[in-house]
């Protein structure tokens, strides 16, 4: 007499019509019993999770890694980041200028900057 015994516990739940007639079909084409089905896809679910979780962990690597590679290609020193500002400044200054702007009028580009940032936030 075999003395180990499994333990089991019974699940109940109902599902579509369309679902049961799934199952019944996939457990007569397999010769499987729906208790066998439903393992397997509770197995084949985790699985999926599982490949997902890995394939996300893999992109945040990926990204991660770009991002290092980024910063060590292109280091930030006070240097770069002067000579960025100044870039950045004199296209400004030549925009300003195009559209009748006159730049040496701090308060004025100020005013003009902020009523901007302002509509942009209403246009949101």
């Amino acid at each position: 007499m075999n003395t180990t015994t499994r333990q089991l516990k019974v699940i109940g739940f109902s599902v579509p019509v369309t679902y049961a007639e799934r199952v019944n079909a996939i457990t007569r084409r397999e010769r499987r019993t729906k208790r066998a089905i439903f393992e397997a896809m509770v197995d084949l679910y985790e699985e999926t999770i599982r490949k997902r979780e890995r394939a996300f962990d893999a992109l945040v690597t990926k990204a991660i890694a770009e991002a290092e590679e980024e910063k060590r290609a292109h280091p930030k020193t006070p240097e770069t980041l002067l000579a960025e500002f100044q870039r950045l400044s004199e296209a400004g200054r030549r925009e300003a200028e195009a559209l009748g702007i006159d730049v040496r009028d701090e308060e004025a580009l100020n005013t003009m900057v902020y009523a901007r940032r302002e509509a942009r936030r209403r246009e949101r």
